[in-house]
């Protein structure tokens, strides 16, 4: 875009001038500085990304606490519907039943009608 200016009649050129063009580098700089170690995990003391074997033993733990959830399902839907539960094979769960992170099998109390995993740190699900 050409305008004219008002008192000379010369023309003046539309655009940015350099003083623009560094001052607003420099406010782009300075975002980028602040955000790009929040998103890229960069020097903010964030824990290192995950290695493959913690993403495979958390994927573990996420199986055997599902399977857990099932099986609790099913022993209940058993004792809803009036059968006797004293073992897992009542309920129609499999005697191989075990945990995907040890290989250990899920014990079941029938008095109490609770279902464990005896792998350490599962001792919550």
């Amino acid at each position: 875009m050409v305008r004219l200016h008002a008192d000379s009649g010369r023309r003046r050129q539309a655009g940015r001038s350099f003083v623009e063009v560094i001052f607003i580098l420099l406010i782009l700089g300075a975002a980028f500085a602040y955000y790009a170690p929040k998103y890229l995990g960069v020097g903010t003391g964030m824990s290192s990304p995950k290695t493959d074997a913690s993403v495979l033993s958390d994927a573990r733990d996420v199986s055997c606490r599902t399977n857990l959830n099932v099986i609790r399902q099913a022993v209940a839907a058993k004792r809803t519907s009036g059968a006797t539960v004293k073992t897992l094979e009542d309920a129609g769960i499999a005697g191989d039943a075990k945990c995907p992170a040890g290989a250990e099998a899920y014990t079941y109390s029938a008095e109490s009608g609770s279902i464990r995993c005896p792998h350490p740190g599962h001792e919550a699900f």
